[in-house]
């Protein structure tokens, strides 16, 4: 069986007419080339019954992440948090972004504010604890690295 790029994968969505709960199931869905397609497509309509447009940014972000286009996801989870500043998962998103590419001061900075705005996400918590031991400065991660347990 031969796979889908992703234009053709949004193209049979488009052409389908793929209901807008379709597309909404499909952007947080497991399979990234049809997360992707169905993110892009959501954010290309415009349709009415989106309330919040960051959560697919984010999605679509998480999807490009996970296929190792790390620029697009920073790019993605960008616009995410334009649109809600207040969106700590997207923060906590690009801050991993950013250290996969290797620029911990970044991340360090959206793994700061993804805390600053959910004190308790522990996600956030075990990023930023590895990312301080990467720049030296383990014992002072190893504190978030308990907060994250």
């Amino acid at each position: 069986m031969r796979l889908l790029g992703l234009s053709a994968v949004f193209i049979i969505l488009v052409n389908c007419g793929a209901s807008a709960q379709g597309q909404f199931e499909n952007c947080s869905g497991p399979n990234l080339d049809i997360r992707i397609a169905a993110c892009s497509a959501l954010i290309q309509a415009h349709p009415e019954n989106v309330s919040d447009f960051s959560s697919i940014y984010n999605n679509r972000g998480s999807g490009y992440a996970a296929k190792g286009q790390l620029d697009q996801a920073i790019l993605d989870y960008s616009q995410a948090i334009y649109l809600n500043s207040n969106f700590a998962l997207a923060y906590s998103n690009r801050g991993a972004a950013y250290e996969a590419l290797g620029r911990i001061e970044l991340a360090l900075q959206d793994y700061d504010k993804a805390i600053a705005l959910a004190p308790d996400f522990r996600v956030a918590y075990n990023n930023r604890c590895y990312a301080l031991a990467e720049l030296g400065h383990p014992e002072e991660g190893l504190k978030d690295c308990d907060k994250a347990v």
